[in-house]
């Protein structure tokens, strides 16, 4: 087989050590063949505490464990591999990082979230589109629910409603919505899909409750937990016999990870996103219009208005 390259920009997300291990060690029992990550440039954010306090950590890790190169810069990574994916976990280093490895030419997979304001994003979009260049974004647990729901709901039986739940953990520099709320925004579009039209949030002491009015008249609805209420995550739905379901979502994140690097390994192969740009880019502006909707007391906003927002 070909084994083609992959590299890595940003080595202070826990992923790297685990996309790294799945497409590397042929040993894993969810190992992911074809592709191999070879080369890393560990980048880091000074002033974000997270990423400063591991970044030199996991990148030593991928050097002593499988081998892998480090970089001076980004533009090196993008020049010497087949496909990148774009790790860091500064949010507000997205939109100046894919513009530095764009210019090669390589298929880019984005970790969660792609950007953290719905003008970032979009400006993501445009350099794709000036590159051409395709670009793929996506949460692990999109993942975990479709799975569940395939379970729960065997035939086409129609999704009226859902509501997930999940951890809301805030990292000062990242926004509020963006860091965790990422991943149950992207299970409430898994579930009803892109076409929302309305959101408004409100903050109550257990929990922040983001409700989004899709266009059909469906509601999905996330409830973005304290910390001390756990990291376990939930969803039900509403079904077209009126009936709510639970979805059983299984714990063992390194399943959905699998998933998730199966897709990034087509994506690299065919430049097709699984989970297409634009419905990317309509999760963003949903977290951007739940942020500005808190702000404004639960006044609903449109998430079309956020495409240009900070």
């Amino acid at each position: 087989m070909n084994i083609r390259t992959i590299g890595l920009i940003g080595t202070d997300s826990s992923h790297a050590t685990t996309f790294t291990e799945l497409l590397n060690n042929p040993g894993d029992p969810l190992h992911v063949p074809g592709w191999r990550v070879t080369t890393a440039w560990p980048g880091g954010s000074p002033d974000f505490p997270l990423s400063a306090s591991r970044v030199g950590t996991i990148m030593d890790r991928l050097e002593t464990e499988h081998g892998i190169r480090r970089a001076d810069t980004p533009e090196e990574v993008a020049a010497s591999c087949d496909a990148l994916m774009l790790l860091s976990i500064d949010g507000r280093q997205r939109t100046q990082l894919f513009g530095r490895i764009a210019p090669y030419g390589k298929p880019v997979f984005v970790d969660k979230p792609l950007a953290i304001s719905g003008r970032e994003a979009a400006e993501i979009e445009a350099i794709s589109n000036a590159c051409e260049i395709p670009v793929f974004s996506v949460s692990a647990l999109r993942y975990a629910v479709l799975g569940a729901m395939k379970q729960a709901l065997p035939g086409d039986e129609p999704i009226l409603g859902a509501t997930v739940g999940g951890p809301l953990q805030i990292e000062p520099t990242q926004s509020v919505y963006y860091w965790y709320g990422i991943h149950l925004a992207e299970m409430l579009f898994a579930l009803l899909g892109p076409d929302c039209q309305s959101v408004r949030a409100e903050s109550s002491d257990e929990f922040d409750r983001i409700v989004g009015q899709w266009r059909d008249g469906r509601t999905g609805t996330a409830l973005c937990k304290r910390p001390e209420a756990g990291y376990a995550y939930e969803a039900e739905v509403r079904t077209g016999g009126e009936e709510t379901r639970t979805l059983a979502l299984d714990p063992e994140f390194k399943v959905h990870y699998a998933g998730l690097i199966a897709d990034a390994v087509s994506f690299f192969e065919t430049g097709i996103a699984p989970v297409p740009l634009g419905e990317t880019l309509a999760i963003i502006r949903f977290l951007n219009a739940a942020e500005i909707s808190l702000g404004a007391g639960g006044a609903p906003v449109s998430p079309d208005a956020c495409a240009s927002r900070s």
